[in-house]
């Protein structure tokens, strides 16, 4: 099945019938409870289904752009340029 690395913090997969947005989810264990063992490690989290592989790269783009640190338009339009350059998908 399709498992995309998009970031080290984000990956795409996909079922039957959608492309699936995972988030990478850090997980802290104290080591209490039955054969716990002390330490950190990550699970993956579904954070959105697509059924449309073009709505899937538009949501994302539209992400990039809210959590950018942009402060003018033109460092929006420059996000945009780049997400659109192939290189900038991996």
């Amino acid at each position: 099945m399709l498992n995309i690395q998009i970031t080290k913090n984000i990956r795409i997969i996909a079922d039957d019938k959608n492309y699936i947005v995972q988030k990478r989810n850090k997980i802290k264990n104290d080591g209490f409870g039955k054969g716990a063992k002390v330490g950190q490690w990550t699970n993956w989290r579904d954070d959105g289904y697509f059924q449309d592989w073009d709505y899937l790269m538009q949501e994302m783009l539209h992400l990039k752009i809210r959590r950018s640190d942009a402060k003018t338009l033109e460092e929006v339009v420059s996000t945009i340029r780049e997400w659109k350059t192939p290189k900038m998908l991996f």
